[in-house]
């Protein structure tokens, strides 16, 4: 059977915890050249920097993050800027700016593009947007097409999303295709949605080679392609789940009622203390100074 190119890919990953009051959702669209995410989190702090401690970040891809709900405190090198609701900020490389949110509900817009790709080229440099009141709109109809997983909505509001940055000065291409992605690609993202979430259920290579119908050799190996392929800052199944580990880790531990034996159940660690050396070994102090320094902030 021909393996023919479907739409942009559409995942969501979300988890929550009724005794913490805390939750997060991520809604996202890949293609080989752009990547969006739409990320919230309530009941806690959401620190860029702590989440993509176990992460390497690939060169060549821009970005522009627009806050829905916020703010955020967004750090370019010594400085650190605001974001309001309804404000963007432009990143010349991904992750060159991690925000972090101020307030225990965001959300933000992410839309990041490759270098040289379909759409253009990177950012000369980073900075906050001037965006019209029509352009604002634009983008929570896109956020909100998200939330609602409406294909049709979704990529109409991803195009609009293209020219409103276009509009605003960037180097996009507002008219360049959207590049679909393969049919065995939408089947690994679907299987990567059953598998990895609960956590609590402590996904592992062979749960995924199990969704998928294939030995764990195999799944691993369509994995790390799938990764490589439409992600920016993982490229293989074990480095994805331990960033989601240690993000969601971080974001968890935020709430001042957490404990790590809670947290650490939540996250599918076999122990408190596997959960501390998860933290320890993406170069975090433990745990429990994580919390001390999200809510000292």
């Amino acid at each position: 059977m021909l393996d023919r190119a479907q739409p942009m890919l559409h995942l969501r990953h979300t988890l929550g915890d009724p005794q913490l009051g805390a939750s997060f959702v991520q809604d996202e669209l890949r293609t080989h050249d752009l990547v969006v995410l739409r990320v919230r989190h309530d009941g806690g702090i959401a620190d860029d920097a702590l989440e993509r401690t176990v992460t390497t970040v690939r060169a060549g891809w821009s970005m522009v993050r627009f806050v829905v709900e916020g703010p955020v405190l967004v750090r370019d090198g010594a400085h650190g800027i605001a974001v309001e609701r309804g404000e963007a900020f432009a990143s010349s490389e991904w992750g060159s700016a991690p925000a972090r949110s101020l307030t225990t509900a965001s959300e933000t817009l992410l839309f990041a593009w490759r270098s040289g790709g379909s759409l253009g080229p990177s950012l000369p440099h980073d900075g906050l947007l001037r965006l019209s009141p029509t352009a604002r709109n634009g983008l929570f109809d896109l956020a909100h097409a998200m939330a609602a997983r409406e294909p049709a909505s979704t990529v109409r509001a991803t195009r609009a999303a293209a020219a409103i940055f276009s509009a605003a000065g960037l180097p996009l291409d507002a008219s360049a295709p959207l590049a679909a992605a393969p049919r065995s690609s939408h089947d690994f993202a679907r299987a990567l949605e059953r598998v990895l979430f609960p956590m609590t259920s402590q996904p592992m290579a062979v749960d995924l080679a199990r969704a998928l119908g294939v030995c764990e050799r195999q799944a691993l190996r369509r994995a790390n392609d799938h990764f490589r392929r439409f992600h920016i800052s993982v490229s293989s199944w074990r480095q994805y789940v331990q960033g989601m580990r240690v993000g969601l880790g971080s974001f968890f531990m935020s709430q001042r009622r957490a404990r790590t034996e809670h947290v650490s159940r939540l996250l599918g660690f076999g122990s408190p203390t596997s959960f501390c050396h998860a933290f320890h070994d993406a170069g975090l102090p433990s745990p429990l100074a994580v919390q001390r320094q999200l809510l000292a902030s």
